[in-house]
């Protein structure tokens, strides 16, 4: 009985003695248990309102109008998914080693246009009663400047007479179009809601569908961009040297060691 009342006078001692560094030990403990489950709470909410976001997406139609300078416009919810999501959900998308997408936009686009220019003949023929008239053309062109897109073509209708009728053979219809699509994606900073935008300045150009989609960056890419070194508090077991001065000889000590200052944590420790 002697033997435990001594063992547990020399615990209350120790602990008497060390007991501002076991009560510092045991708040710092505390404090990265309760960082650690804030964010394993911030990482569940932040998937709750991702999966909010996808539902908003789901439903969601896109909404098509003409912003002040006459300007095609298109709005949708975008999708906020992970990068197996992402895998899973686009058809020709493929893992890469090394690489990560970042985000993915599709668009139908429909293109409604009437234009009316004047023609030209090219030849006048003139024709007799015994004579069969030489062939002509009848030609147009025309060219436009919309902003960024731009739109030219030139039209050409081979015909020729024969009994006072008028035949016609294989029109040429030769079109350039420079159509200037703008697309990207942005974040409502307060809802965290994502939406993709569509926009032309080419006239009579319709948005039919749009899908944008952000892809949510990997654990591995997240910690990768994590620091190794920083300044703070930092706690765990400690190996090291002392040196007694009542003694005056040097012993090796085992611990728990508290440092403030410069400190260094692998990524792999990290969560």
């Amino acid at each position: 009985m002697g033997k435990y009342l001594q063992i547990l006078k020399d615990v209350f001692l120790f602990i008497k003695k060390y007991f501002v560094f076991i009560l510092l030990g045991i708040l710092i403990a505390c404090g990265a248990i309760i960082s650690c489950q804030n964010s394993k709470i911030d990482k569940l909410n932040d998937e709750v309102t991702r999966q909010k976001n996808n539902i908003l997406a789901i439903t969601d139609t896109l909404t098509v109008y003409k912003d002040e300078l006459g300007r095609s416009n298109a709005e949708k919810h975008a999708y906020q998914l992970t990068q197996k999501e992402l895998l899973d959900s686009i058809s020709g998308l493929k893992k890469q080693k090394n690489r990560e997408y970042v985000s993915y936009v599709n668009t139908d686009i429909l293109i409604r246009d009437t234009v009316k220019v004047p023609t030209t003949i090219i030849r006048e023929v003139t024709k007799t009663e015994t004579q069969h008239m030489d062939d002509g053309t009848i030609y147009f062109a025309k060219s436009d400047t919309f902003g960024q897109s731009s739109r030219s073509f030139d039209v050409s209708i081979p015909y020729y007479v024969d009994s006072k009728k008028l035949f016609t053979k294989d029109a040429s219809f030769n079109l350039n179009q420079n159509i200037f699509v703008e697309a990207w994606l942005e974040r409502n900073k307060k809802t965290n809601e994502t939406y993709v935008h569509l926009r032309s300045d080419y006239p009579n150009l319709i948005f039919n569908s749009g899908l944008g989609i952000v892809a949510k960056q990997s654990s591995s890419f997240d910690r990768s961009m994590r620091k190794n070194t920083g300044i703070g508090i930092a706690v765990g077991p400690n190996v090291g040297i002392s040196y007694d001065l009542k003694n005056h000889k040097y012993s090796p000590t085992i611990g728990l060691g508290v440092t403030i200052g410069l400190t260094y944590t692998p990524k792999f420790l990290q969560w």
